[in-house]
């Protein structure tokens, strides 16, 4: 019965990322990347909160000009964001598949608790059109997906920890009802300061800005991130106030890139549907903490056609009953040829 229902989810899945992917390119390109992310709070030793996430991204080569990635009926409203008409820069389109969970600090108790994270699975696409030279990027994403069982997160998660002999999830039956999501999203980055330490190691600091609109989150933030390492100029394109889902597009031709980094964030979030429950219908929430801070630190490496990418996040916490810890850890493989 439940290699059953797993078989069924995951057909579903495969499913709709083969539409997804056929919508967005009908054949791969030269200089063609693919990522596989995966974040887990194992380090936190206990599932609370966000407490796992799979992605698969993939984009292609890029371009110095935005008119040859796009579609002419869409350049006019493309061409509206800021940085998308900035001279002397490359662009490239991405894409995204990915599956999170998100449970309560107990997650062997049948029972609601009504202090504690809603269980929320949920299933997204993003699509990702990214302007960028060596001192400043402008990225900007759609996301369109959904939240509740429909997602297969309950069955994904009973059946992992059934291999690994973990606890045993209960209280999947008050996860977030089947609802679609979507959100509108920037995120802008400038290098502020360079410099050398060595022949060959350079180090910046990153001023970051970023706003999410939609149903599934809506927040405002601002951070600040320092680096270290090698071709940092380079690697910029990847930098991000969430590094690991966003990979390098340049990974085909890097040649043993590297660098040490870490980031500080703080945001103001409006709605987040993992927290404050499913917007059209009644279910279990929880009192959002608006203003939150985020830190990361993490390494990347890059040599020709592979990307490692390494860190972890804590931050405050993001809702006001919240006793758990936020802690969580990701880890990215890139491959382009």
């Amino acid at each position: 019965m439940h290699l059953f229902s797993i078989s069924k989810v995951y057909r579903m899945q495969v499913l709709i990322i083969l539409l997804l992917a056929g919508l967005t390119s009908s054949a791969f390109a030269n200089d063609t990347w693919f990522a596989l992310t995966w974040e887990n709070d194992f380090i936190a030793r206990e599932d609370s909160g966000y407490t796992n996430g799979m992605g698969l991204s993939w984009g292609f080569s890029s371009s110095d000009s935005i008119d040859n990635i796009i579609y002419s009926s869409i350049k006019p409203a493309i061409s509206l964001l800021p940085g998308m008409r900035k001279k002397q820069r490359n662009f490239f389109l991405s894409y995204r598949v990915a599956q999170s969970m998100y449970t309560p600090q107990d997650i062997e108790k049948d029972n609601l608790n009504p202090n504690d994270q809603p269980y929320a699975g949920v299933l997204l696409w993003h699509a990702n059109i990214h302007s960028f030279n060596e001192k400043s990027s402008d990225r900007y994403w759609l996301t369109l997906g959904a939240v509740g069982p429909v997602t297969g997160a309950a069955q994904v998660q009973k059946f992992i920890h059934k291999l690994i002999d973990k606890k045993k999830p209960s209280g999947w039956h008050h996860q977030l009802k089947n609802e679609p999501i979507f959100a509108l999203s920037g995120e802008r980055l400038w290098r502020l300061q360079t410099g050398e330490i060595s022949k060959n190691i350079d180090y910046d600091w990153i001023v970051m800005s970023a706003g999410d609109l939609g149903t599934m989150r809506s927040e405002i933030g601002l951070g600040i991130g320092f680096r270290i390492g090698k071709a940092l100029g380079r690697s910029f394109s990847a930098a991000s106030i969430i590094p690991g889902r966003n990979i390098n597009p340049l990974t085909v031709s890097l040649q043993d890139e590297w660098h040490l980094f870490t980031n500080a964030y703080t945001r103001y979030v409006l709605n987040d549907i993992t927290l404050n429950g499913n917007t059209f219908r009644d279910s279990h929430s929880v009192d959002i903490k608006h203003h939150q801070i985020l830190y990361a630190a993490g390494a990347s490496y890059n040599a020709k056609h592979w990307g490692f990418m390494f860190y972890v996040e804590d931050g405050t916490r993001s809702f006001e009953e919240q006793s758990g810890n936020s802690l969580f850890a990701s880890l990215s493989l890139s491959y382009g040829w």
